[in-house]
């Protein structure tokens, strides 16, 4: 009776690791593409830029070089998307769109709601300086600064993956990942 009991208490305490569901491991999948995408993105240091050359955070700037989300998009297969979020509104804010395609992306990207805000956001910068043309110098502590942001949002989402892998599929809709048809408009805001 003894060694029932201890058995008892001892799978009762026991550590058993969660089963992975499918869900969990297509999501999983889908954000190490997205640290990679995000990793060659940093290390290749081209962001967008206004006609000064210092950091702009819009979709994709006059020259075509996307933000760090649209790159995102762009490379799991979705240029659409992007040239579609160009189109209705460079400007767009990931964090107000609540349906629509973009919104089934995000949902399906193993990122969370707030990972996606915050890597959009590593470009806002403000200006505390209005001088017509910048020197080099300025351009590139910018753009330096762009770069530490990105970083360090990397080492982030690096560390946090298991409770972001589990927050991402507590929002799945009918624990199922969204599959992106692109529709117009592409962005539904509410």
């Amino acid at each position: 009776m003894k060694h029932l009991l201890l058995i008892a208490f001892l799978t009762a305490c026991g550590h058993h690791p969660e089963p992975v569901s499918p869900i969990n491991t297509e999501l999983a999948t889908k954000r190490a593409e997205m640290l990679g995408y995000l990793a060659e993105y940093t290390e290749r240091g081209v962001f967008p830029t206004d006609e000064r050359g210092l950091p702009l955070s819009v979709f994709e700037d006059s020259h075509g070089v996307r933000c760090p989300m649209a790159e995102l998009i762009y490379r799991s297969g979705h240029p659409e998307l992007v040239a579609a979020i160009v189109a209705e509104d460079n400007h767009a804010r990931l964090g107000d769109i609540h349906e629509g395609p973009v919104h089934d992306w995000m949902l399906g990207s193993g990122l969370t709601h707030d990972e996606i805000v915050m890597i959009q956001g590593i470009a806002d910068i403000t200006y505390n300086f209005k001088v017509k043309e910048q020197p080099t110098d300025v351009i590139t502590a910018q753009r330096e600064r762009v770069r530490g942001r990105l970083e360090t949002a990397h080492a982030a989402l690096e560390k946090d993956q298991r409770d972001s892998l589990k927050a991402a599929t507590l929002v799945l809709p009918q624990h199922r990942v969204p599959v992106v048809k692109v529709t117009r408009p592409a962005i539904a805001k509410h």
